[in-house]
């Protein structure tokens, strides 16, 4: 089980890779998710699935162990000291 500290790096770290995109609604599309997921995350209503996840590494170029556990190289447009 997670710490409730890594859950929210977690979703930071979404936050993160969401601002890279003009709108959460440009983000869902290149992600392949409903435009609301973001905006759920973001008021930590949903819970990202696995495979959702992995979708967010694929559309966004993410590490998943950076999105995950926080290690690794962030993707480009991330500032390191924000996350």
């Amino acid at each position: 089980m997670i710490s409730t500290e890594e859950h929210q790096a977690l979703f930071d770290r979404l936050e993160h890779l969401i601002a890279l995109f003009p709108s959460q609604a440009a983000f869902a599309r290149k992600v392949g998710i409903d435009p609301s997921v973001p905006a759920d995350w973001k008021a930590r209503i949903r819970q990202p699935r696995a495979l959702t996840l992995m979708k967010v590494c694929a559309a966004t170029g993410a590490d998943a162990n950076w999105l995950l556990l926080g290690r690794g190289v962030p993707p480009r447009g991330v500032r390191t000291r924000d996350v």
